[in-house]
């Protein structure tokens, strides 16, 4: 008489944690404009945390948070000054930083630029416009 035998071997294998391959890079940018920080995981499918110093951003508003496959992307548009800072991804214990210095506008040199509308007018009439400011 022959006997069988039901067996189970459970195999454990470590889990490899995801990596950051390379750094963010620093970014220097001016007020008014974007800045896109990105940075690329080892492997897809792993859940990353964005932070301006220790806060954390959240999609939305002028943050744009995207992750492709192994991509991980920050856009952060109309820049001030006050966004200047060291910005953070994080996943697990891992972290890659970038400082983003935002250059204010020049207020002094103040360029206007003024719709003007093509009008008909007789021959040897001018006209004029005004433009009055305040700094």
């Amino acid at each position: 008489m022959k006997k069988k035998f039901n067996f189970m071997m459970l195999v454990h294998s470590p889990v490899v944690p995801a990596r950051f391959k390379g750094q963010m890079k620093n970014q220097q940018v001016t007020e008014g404009g974007k800045v896109l920080l990105s940075c690329e995981l080892s492997k897809p499918g792993c859940q990353v945390l964005w932070k301006k110093g220790t806060e954390s951003l959240k999609h939305g508003g002028r943050y744009q948070i995207t992750q492709r496959d192994t991509m991980c992307e920050l856009q952060i548009s109309d820049l001030v000054p006050e966004d200047s800072g060291e910005y953070s991804c994080e996943c697990g214990n891992e972290k890659t930083t970038a400082n983003v210095v935002v250059n204010g506008m020049d207020k002094s040199l103040l360029i206007y630029i003024i719709d003007l509308q093509t009008r008909a007018t007789k021959p040897g009439v001018s006209r004029s416009r005004q433009c009055n400011s305040s700094v």
